[in-house]
């Protein structure tokens, strides 16, 4: 374990959540049968549209009236600046009810879509404003304002999924500072920064809170004590006026971009998306899958922050990873099904069960191709994404996770 002065830096960070801390009244996956009648669902869900392709139709009216077709998504894709493909008309040919249901669980096509289109406002903004520069906020400075913040918002009584919202725009604001000033300048002014950012969640929020800003600014002094602790050199005389201030500086940076997609958006609607698509057949995992991929987003959002130069760990990246392992970890669908075309079986298996601390791969049910392939597109359908991006994605997932794993051994081991 490493000590800086004498704070313990692996005691502000979270460890990666054991499946018996996530769901303490369940030890064990949900399971997931596939019952006859949602087997041949998903066989007519994938035989209807290859049908539809090969009769080069998009009419709705082709299609068998079966309420268990999923939605056909466009061959059609726009590239974004992050070269990346997102989907459009996503629910162009979904049955009414479908549309319905997805509109009254807050899931809809559109919404995926405006999600989509954000981030990506968002990170290209970043990457314009730091001028390429390769300066990154210090692993362990950075925990100490996440640390705050969850203070702060605790305080303020808001949500705790808004400590995603809290970190997407400390890690943006950063980003953008540092392509012009220098770390020495960014952590001088990261006690006002970080109570600034914890203010602004709660406007954005339109949430008074039980705590004054007064209040606020008083976890701001401390961290410019726990920063002093570890040898940082930081503002600390803080005051409420300089909390104010430092707000306009980062809506100036963020150019007043809040509310934002974080990983927490996407697997929530990840989730809604799917059970819906599935007609609840599979609500039991999907709740699961929902809670388990929150608790280990947040462990990869301590470690690895947003808007890296390399364009990794965007929260996109990160939701759909988490989606697809856990799925998988429930034995929804075969690890084998999700891995990219140029990565050796055995590496793949050998990167699951290490990420995962696991001593055996998990067991799914064996199922006809055409079945798995109506999986694999009712899950691509769910994420408005193509197979391979999916792939990537759970790929970069298991790597930061393994990431994870190997530095907390080693810091066992010290």
């Amino acid at each position: 374990m490493v000590h800086q002065g004498s704070v313990c830096v692996s005691s502000i960070s979270c460890e990666m959540p054991s499946r018996e801390q996530v769901l303490p009244d369940s030890p064990e996956t949900p399971k997931t049968p596939l019952h006859v009648h949602q087997q041949w669902s998903m066989y007519r869900m994938y035989e209807c549209e290859q049908t539809s392709r090969m009769k080069g139709s998009n009419d709705t009216k082709q299609r068998p009236s079966d309420n268990k077709i999923a939605p056909k998504v466009p061959e059609k894709a726009v590239e974004n600046s992050s070269a990346r493909e997102a989907l459009v008309d996503l629910d162009e040919n979904m049955p009414e009810e479908l549309l319905d249901a997805l509109d009254s669980r807050y899931a809809s096509g559109a919404l995926l879509q405006r999600y989509a289109s954000t981030e990506v406002e968002m990170a290209d903004m970043v990457q314009n404003k730091r001028f390429n520069s390769n300066r990154v906020l210090p692993a362990d400075a950075r925990q100490v304002c996440l640390k705050a913040l969850e203070v702060c918002l605790g305080l303020t009584g808001l949500d705790p999924s808004k400590r995603f919202d809290a970190a997407l725009l400390l890690d943006a604001h950063c980003a953008v500072v540092l392509g012009t000033s220098s770390v020495e300048d960014l952590v001088f002014d990261l006690p006002a920064i970080t109570t600034a950012v914890a203010t602004l969640i709660r406007k954005d929020a339109t949430q008074k809170g039980y705590a004054t800003l007064a209040a606020l600014t008083r976890v701001g002094a401390k961290v410019a004590e726990w920063l002093e602790t570890l040898g940082y050199h930081c503002d600390g005389t803080l005051t409420q006026e300089d909390v104010l201030r430092q707000e306009k500086l980062v809506l100036a940076s963020v150019e007043w971009r809040l509310g934002s997609a974080t990983a927490y958006s996407w697997i929530n609607i990840f989730s809604q998306r799917f059970d819906v698509l599935t007609h609840g057949s599979y609500t039991q995992v999907v709740d699961w899958a929902k809670v388990s991929a929150t608790a280990a987003s947040s462990t990869l959002m301590v470690h690895f922050p947003a808007f890296q130069a390399n364009g990794s760990c965007q929260p996109r990246q990160t939701g759909q990873g988490l989606w697809a392992l856990y799925l998988v970890i429930a034995g929804l669908v075969p690890l084998d099904s999700l891995r990219p075309r140029d990565i050796d079986p055995a590496e793949w298996q050998a990167l699951f069960l290490e990420s995962q601390q696991k001593g055996e791969l998990p067991q799914h049910v064996k199922m006809e191709d055409s079945v798995l392939n109506g999986l694999l597109y009712l899950l691509s359908s769910t994420c408005g994404s193509r197979l391979e991006v999916l792939q990537q994605d759970l790929l970069r997932t298991m790597e930061q996770m393994r990431a994870v794993v190997r530095t907390a051994t080693l810091a066992a081991r010290a």
